[in-house]
């Protein structure tokens, strides 16, 4: 049977919460030992900061995200960030360690002796599960609850020692499987007849809170505003750091917009704000559009200049490429020593690439040795030995002996392969089935077979 711990991580995953933000104590150990490798912890080191990471992760990605809190006193440093996580309707499932099971009627240290009573007033719903087997459905459903309308945080108090209880396979995979979905909108009948005032009303504004962002009404609100010419105002703040409205929006005295169309796609809006002598005009908004249309061809030319600029840098570096690879072909092939091949491979290959400095370090016995450089690399470094120590000296020496044994394997190769051949011109039918022939083949494989293992043990090494 699967423990508490795998079926809260099945349930996590299945769920999509795999990054967590958390302050963890001893109380929470269990939990995240072998933590799994398709998890993110984000590490904070004061509560109120985790749950404000958490809250605006929630905010972003508008997913339900677990918080890994510290028993009483980290929930206690938490509280007025869990204040912001309510008035902001963030979907937080908020975690925190208890002691074990057989301690809490003692109270003894690290007992959150009313775990569920401390957080209430700030979250939706507050529980700890009366037997190690119902985490998992405590859990899914605290996920559930955090995400449904209104959003909000919920906390789940969990005894350390449950973590590692077993639970019935078929009842962890209920609670993993089981999907609760939920939506609130006005009734209909109540926009209408908000719809009707609106149209009455002779001076109307509009009202923005902070329910707007929360909801995902964002860009309807705005396009409320601007549709009606409605001037905005904010609600008074509630803790939390959500608007209603944007800030720098246009005021709606009077206002005309006309989208800016590109290629059929709206790229942006040009706005037109308080009018000095009253209402703007249809002959007005025929300027707008016009003006917008001029704004379109500025963001289509600057787009073919910007895609024409990065043609000519591609271009430019494909041809320095062709010429750094022409000069060190050139070099290579000639009488040029390898010292100057190598400072001409460092000076183009850096130039090439951008960097800001390039060295080539060969390998001499068991180290390193500093053959070229340029850039911001000090002349003076070349000819220096690196000895290497530890893991660096492993992996060097791993290197070399690499390099060392396909040297040797290619040499072997070609030996053999001479040998073959020289068989081959003398009698190739007798040959092949002779039994000299085939023990020099069957060696020349064992042989290449050897050095090969040793290559591959070398390069696992390193």
């Amino acid at each position: 049977m699967p423990t508490v711990r795998e079926a809260a991580y099945d349930l996590f995953r299945s769920h999509g919460m795999t990054t967590m933000f958390g302050n963890p104590g001893s109380t929470e150990l269990p939990m995240l030992a072998d933590y799994p490798s398709d998890f993110r912890y984000v590490l904070g080191l004061q509560e109120a900061v985790v749950v404000g990471m958490a809250d605006g992760f929630a905010q972003a990605s508008g997913k339900t995200t677990v918080v890994n809190l510290h028993t009483a006193p980290g929930v206690g440093n938490a509280m007025g960030a869990i204040f912001n996580a309510q008035a902001n309707h963030s979907p937080l499932l908020i975690t925190a360690g208890q002691q074990t099971r057989a301690q809490i009627t003692l109270q003894a240290n690290l007992t959150n002796r009313d775990a569920t009573r401390m957080p209430h007033p700030l979250v939706k719903w507050s529980y700890e599960p009366p037997r190690a087997e119902d985490v998992p459905l405590a859990l899914a459903h605290g996920a559930h609850l955090a995400g449904l309308a209104p959003r909000g945080p919920v906390f789940v108090s969990l005894p350390m020692d449950d973590w590692y209880a077993e639970v019935d396979e078929g009842d962890a995979r209920a609670a993993i499987d089981r999907k609760v979905s939920g939506r609130a909108s006005a009734d209909p009948e109540a926009i209408r007849i908000l719809a009707a005032a609106l149209d009455a009303a002779v001076n109307p504004v509009l009202v923005a809170g902070p329910d707007i962002d929360a909801s995902g009404a964002w860009d309807l609100g705005i396009a409320l505003a601007e549709r009606q010419r409605l001037p905005v105002w904010a609600s008074p703040a509630t803790g939390g750091n959500r608007l209603g409205f944007p800030e720098g929006h246009p005021p709606m005295n009077s206002f005309l917009g006309v989208p800016i169309v590109l290629r059929g796609a709206v790229w942006g809006n040009l706005y037109l704000t308080e009018k000095d002598d009253g209402e703007f005009t249809e002959a007005d908004e025929e300027a707008a559009v016009v003006l917008a249309d001029y704004a379109a061809t500025a963001i289509e030319n600057a787009r073919l200049y910007q895609i024409s600029e990065r043609r000519r840098v591609e271009q430019d570096r494909a041809m320095r490429g062709l010429e750094a690879t022409r000069d060190i072909a050139t070099a290579g092939g000639g009488e040029t020593g390898l010292d100057r091949v190598l400072e001409l491979i460092v000076k183009r290959g850096r130039a090439l690439v951008e960097a800001r400095g390039m060295a080539i370090l060969l390998c001499d016995a068991d180290d390193l040795v500093i053959t070229a450089v340029a850039g911001q690399i000090a002349g003076e470094l070349v000819a220096t030995r690196i000895a290497g120590v530890n893991h660096m000296q492993q992996q060097v020496r791993a290197a070399c002996l690499l390099q060392r044994r396909l040297k040797r394997r290619d040499q072997l190769v070609g030996q053999l392969a001479n040998e073959a051949d020289g068989v081959g011109q003398h009698d190739r039918g007798a040959a092949w089935q002779s039994q000299p022939s085939y023990s020099r083949i069957e060696r020349r494989e064992q042989l290449v077979g050897d050095v090969d293992i040793g290559a591959g043990q070398g390069a696992k090494q390193g």
